[in-house]
């Protein structure tokens, strides 16, 4: 018997070889979709593979708003000196996590201190940091730091880093870095976070 189908494909090899040919490229073509065969418009989120399907350049100008981006995560980031002769200086950061972040620093003359406060409307999100391990509730007109660094005018430079949590309906975490130069009045905030 083996003897007989070893013959039939010897003598047939040729005509075999193109019959699988024929219907592997057919079942190939069968599941090629190109651009050509998709109607305009017809395509769904469904259709598309997740983070990989539509790119920047595919997307008309002013069709995607501010709801279709709802649940998105996005990074922000910021880096700026804040300089004071006297007193106190400040620069909003950004919202993010459902709390508005904003800067200070503040030359007393015998210290310089630099932070960076969370603000919020309404009780509710709570925040945790390097500084404060456990668990803070962010109240209205409330003073709680995200970060903050005092240093002496006669201490010199000083700096830390430190990372820090918000959560709330859309939470929020990051990194950051304070430095002062209390001999200029200077501070140097850098914050990155995502939420």
């Amino acid at each position: 018997m083996l003897a007989r189908i070893l013959g039939y494909v010897r003598s047939h090899h040729l005509a075999l070889l193109a019959l699988f040919v024929a219907l592997g490229g057919t079942a190939y073509a069968a599941n090629t979709v190109g651009s050509a065969d998709v109607i305009n418009n017809s395509l769904q989120s469904v259709d598309l593979k997740d983070n990989a399907a539509v790119k920047s350049s595919d997307v008309v100008n002013d069709e995607i708003t501010a709801a279709d981006l709802a649940g998105v995560g996005f990074q922000e980031a910021r880096t700026f000196r804040l300089q004071t002769g006297g007193g106190i200086v400040s620069r909003d950061l950004f919202d993010i996590g459902g709390v508005h972040l904003t800067s200070f620093c503040d030359n007393e003359g015998s210290h310089t201190t630099a932070g960076i406060e969370p603000v919020v409307q309404a009780a509710g999100p709570v925040m945790v940091s390097y500084d404060n391990p456990s668990p803070i509730s962010l109240q209205p007109f409330d003073a709680q730091f995200v970060g903050i660094l005092n240093a002496p005018a006669a201490g010199g430079t000083d700096a830390e880093q430190g990372s820090f949590a918000i959560l709330a309906d859309t939470s929020a975490s990051g990194v950051l870095g304070l430095r002062v130069n209390p001999a200029q009045g200077r501070c140097f905030i850098t914050i990155n976070a995502l939420g």
